[in-house]
C-alpha cells in the first residue's frame, strides 16, 4: 500500500510533461492531466485500457516501445514516435520510459514521460525544406520555374495537401495562372478570388475547398509580383510555425524572381551593346575579365586588319594591360593615346575610350574599348589649320595656297580603296602594293560584306575613291557581276578587274581596269592612277 502510495506522489496532476504509469501487461494506470490533454481525453476514458491501443492505435504492443526495453534492462530508454488521438489528429511525441520495481525488488511496470516535439519537428522539416528549395532557385533561369518549384516545396509543408500560384502582371494588375495541384475547377476559382482579397468564409461549400487557406505573398524589391496560395484539409487554421515557414519559403522564391530578372534586363542589355558595337563606325572590341576578346566589330577589322573569327575567344592581338585599361575608364575626360599593331605589323596610332561593363552585383564583367585612329583625326586637324590661315592671306596668295590646302584634304578623304578578293593570297598582296602607294586598302570576302563597309565609309564621310574585284573568283558571281552589284549598293567610284590573263574590251562593260596578276608595283600603279584620272 505504501508503494501505492509513493507511486501516485511520483505523477503530480498537473506536471509537466505528460506521464503515465503502466503495468506489465501493458495497461494504464495512472495519466496526469497534462496527458490527458496531450490525447484529448479524459483518465477515467483511459484507465483500464491498453496503451498501445489508446495511445497510438495499434492493436498489440509497439515494437518500440521504450517501456518493455526498460523493464527487460532495468535502465530508461528513449523514442519518438507519433500520438494518434481519437479524432484522427497526430503530434510527435518524445516518450522516455522508466522501469519501476515493488518492494521485492521485481518490475512492477513503467512510467513513461511524454513530451509533444510536434513543433520541434515542424522546424526541422520546414528548415530541410527551405534549404532544398535554396539549393534548387538558384539554377533556375525562368520566373515560371522559380513559382513552379517554390509550390512543390510548400505542398511538402505538413498538413498542405493542395496550392496554387499566380504570377501578377505589375502593370495592370491582372492574375495568371502559373501551376496548380490538386484543385478543382471550383475551388481553384475561389482561391482566385481569396487572393483578390475576398473573404475564404463564403467559399466553403465549394467542391474540393480545404478548411484552411493561406495566402503568401512574394514580392520582388518590395512589390508584389505573385501570390502563393496553400490549403490544408486537417487544420482548422495553418499552425503559426507552419505559417513562417511558408513566408520563408515565399521570401525565397522573391529573392530569385528579383535575380532572374536582374539577369535578363542584363542579357537584354548585353545585346543592345553588342548590336550597337557592331553598328558604330568606330573600331570596337570587349575584353572579358580574363582579357581576352568577346566582340570585334567591322571597323575594327578595317583598322587593325584581324578578322573576328581570328581573334574572339583570344587574347588581345594588340596587347594592352587589363587593368591599366579599367582604370583608364575611371577617367574618360583623359582617354590615353598609344600605337597599336596592325596585323601586317603597321603601327598605328590611337586614342583609347573605355568603359567597364559590371554585372548585378556591380563586380566587374568586361571591358568596352573603342579606338579612335589618330592618324585621320590630326590629318582633319592640320586641314582645319590651314583653312583658318588661309582666310588670313592676301587674295592674291589665297590660290596657290587652296590648290595645296585641296590636294592635302583628298589625301584626308580620297585615298580609300575597296579590295573584294574572296579572302584570296591575291588580296594581301595588292593591298601591301596600294599602302606603298599611299593608299588605305580595305578588304572584304564578298560583295554582301561590302555591303556594311561601303554604308560605314559614307557615314564617316570618306567614300572609297576606287574598288578592286577578282573578274572569276574561285566562288561566286563573276568580277562583272560584283561590279554591278556594288554599284547597286551606291558605289560611285570606278570598279578595276584583278585577273591572271590578258582581258580586252572590258570598257564596255563599266570596267574601268585591269591589272594583272602576279602584281607589280608600276602597273597598279599605272592602272589605278588611269581610272581615277578618267574619273576626274
Amino acid at each position: 500500500m505504501q508503494f501505492e502510495e509513493n507511486r501516485a506522489e511520483a505523477i503530480p496532476p498537473d506536471a509537466e510533461p505528460g506521464m503515465n504509469f503502466i503495468s506489465m501487461d501493458f495497461e494504464i494506470v495512472m495519466v496526469n492531466r497534462t496527458n490527458e490533454r496531450l490525447y484529448r481525453k479524459p483518465a477515467i476514458a483511459l484507465l483500464g485500457k491498453k496503451c498501445y491501443h489508446e495511445f497510438e492505435k495499434a492493436d498489440e504492443p509497439c515494437p518500440h516501445c521504450p517501456g518493455r526495453l526498460a523493464v527487460a534492462t532495468g535502465e530508461a530508454h528513449q523514442t519518438e514516435t507519433v500520438g494518434v488521438r481519437d479524432d484522427g489528429t497526430r503530434f510527435a511525441a518524445r516518450i522516455r520510459a522508466h522501469p519501476v520495481t515493488g518492494p521485492d525488488n521485481q518490475p512492477t511496470g513503467f512510467i513513461e514521460i511524454v513530451d509533444d516535439i510536434t513543433e520541434e519537428k515542424r522546424a526541422e522539416s520546414l528548415a530541410a525544406i527551405h534549404a532544398d528549395l535554396r539549393a534548387v532557385l538558384p539554377l533556375t533561369q525562368s520566373v515560371q520555374k522559380a513559382l513552379r518549384e517554390t509550390l512543390e516545396a510548400a505542398l511538402q509543408v505538413e498538413g498542405i495537401d493542395i496550392g496554387c500560384v499566380f504570377l501578377i502582371d505589375q502593370a495592370t494588375g491582372e492574375q495568371s495562372l502559373v501551376h496548380q495541384q490538386g484543385l478543382t475547377e471550383p475551388c481553384l476559382e475561389a482561391l482566385l478570388a481569396v487572393a483578390r482579397g475576398e473573404p475564404a468564409e463564403r467559399f466553403a461549400e465549394s467542391d474540393g475547398m480545404p478548411r484552411a487557406i493561406e495566402v503568401i505573398p512574394i514580392l520582388q524589391r518590395g512589390d508584389l509580383v505573385a501570390d502563393l496560395l496553400v490549403g490544408a484539409s486537417t487544420y482548422p487554421e495553418i499552425p503559426p510555425t507552419l505559417r513562417a515557414g511558408l513566408q520563408s519559403l515565399g521570401t525565397a522564391a522573391g529573392h530569385a524572381i528579383s535575380r532572374i530578372r536582374a539577369e535578363q534586363s542584363r542579357g537584354d542589355a548585353v545585346a543592345d551593346l553588342e548590336a550597337l558595337i557592331t553598328a558604330t563606325p568606330l573600331p570596337t572590341w570587349i575584353l572579358d575579365d580574363d582579357g581576352r576578346i568577346t566582340k570585334w566589330n567591322k571597323a575594327a577589322e578595317r583598322l587593325l586588319g584581324w578578322k573576328a573569327a581570328e581573334v574572339v575567344g583570344e587574347l588581345s592581338p594588340v596587347g594592352g594591360d587589363l587593368t591599366a585599361l579599367e582604370t583608364a575608364a575611371t577617367r574618360p575626360e583623359k582617354p590615353p593615346t598609344t600605337v597599336l599593331p596592325k596585323k601586317d605589323g603597321t603601327p598605328v596610332e590611337v586614342r583609347l575610350h573605355t568603359a567597364p561593363f559590371r554585372d548585378v552585383v556591380g563586380d566587374f564583367s568586361t571591358l568596352i574599348v573603342m579606338a579612335e585612329d589618330l592618324t585621320l583625326t590630326r590629318r582633319l586637324a592640320d586641314v582645319e589649320r590651314r583653312l583658318a590661315e588661309l582666310e588670313t592671306l592676301p587674295p592674291r596668295d589665297q590660290t596657290k595656297a587652296t590648290g595645296d590646302l585641296s590636294g592635302d584634304a583628298s589625301a584626308v578623304f580620297s585615298t580609300s580603296v575597296l579590295i573584294v578578293d574572296s579572302n584570296e593570297p591575291w588580296g594581301e598582296d595588292l593591298a601591301a602594293m596600294l599602302s606603298e602607294l599611299g593608299y588605305v586598302p580595305t578588304r572584304c570576302g564578298s560583295v554582301s560584306e561590302s555591303a556594311v563597309i561601303l554604308a560605314d565609309a559614307e557615314a564617316e564621310g570618306h567614300p572609297f575613291i576606287l574598288a578592286v574585284v577578282d573578274l572569276v573568283p574561285p566562288a561566286g558571281s563573276s568580277g562583272l557581276v560584283q561590279a554591278a552589284v556594288l554599284r547597286g549598293l551606291g558605289l560611285q567610284a570606278p570598279v578595276i578587274v584583278a585577273s591572271d590573263a590578258d582581258v580586252r574590251g572590258y570598257e564596255r562593260h563599266g570596267i574601268a581596269g585591269v591589272i594583272k596578276r602576279p602584281f607589280d608595283a608600276a602597273s597598279v600603279d599605272l592602272v589605278v592612277r588611269l581610272a581615277l584620272r578618267d574619273q576626274g
